[in-house]
């Protein structure tokens, strides 16, 4: 099959007039289609349970994340699973992964550091409940839960 004919079998989208009506003119067809592709996290399950973490910017919480094995957290889509666009986030920010059941925060040299419960830290075992701030002022805030 050609990759035209399974495009169009599979990708859904508004179909341009077949060249085929046009006698005498190029053959390409045109799919006006924009793809995109989510990230598809693992959950950690165990005994412990699930880590999430809410995200809130200026006091507005804005999304809830569950943790994949590891997440990198940042402001670049290329490099991080949790994008947070604000300009106070480095690219790839931090990281929050697990060892066993216990979750942990690790900072990716980020500019403007990363504070656990308002204290700067590097790498940090996160508690039920911890706040996580990217940069001292507190305007990105994530709070981590374990759900069980």
């Amino acid at each position: 099959m050609k990759l035209k004919s399974l495009l169009t079998k599979f990708i859904p989208g508004k179909k341009k007039e077949s060249p085929e009506d046009r006698p005498g003119e190029d053959k390409t067809e045109v799919i006006d289609q924009e793809l995109s592709f989510d990230r598809r996290q693992t959950l950690i399950e165990g005994h412990g349970g699930v880590g999430e973490i809410d995200v809130y910017v200026n006091d507005d919480k804005i999304n809830i994340h569950t943790l994949a094995p590891v997440t990198r957290i940042g402001r670049d889509p290329g490099q991080a699973d949790i994008i947070i666009s604000e300009l106070i986030v480095s690219k790839l920010h931090c990281t929050i992964f697990s060892r066993g059941e216990r979750f942990f925060v690790k900072d990716n040299d980020s500019t403007n550091g990363l504070y656990v419960n308002h204290e700067k830290v590097v790498e940090q075992e996160l508690k039920n409940g911890d706040t996580i701030l990217l940069g001292k002022k507190g305007t990105v805030r994530l709070i981590f839960h374990l759900r069980s």
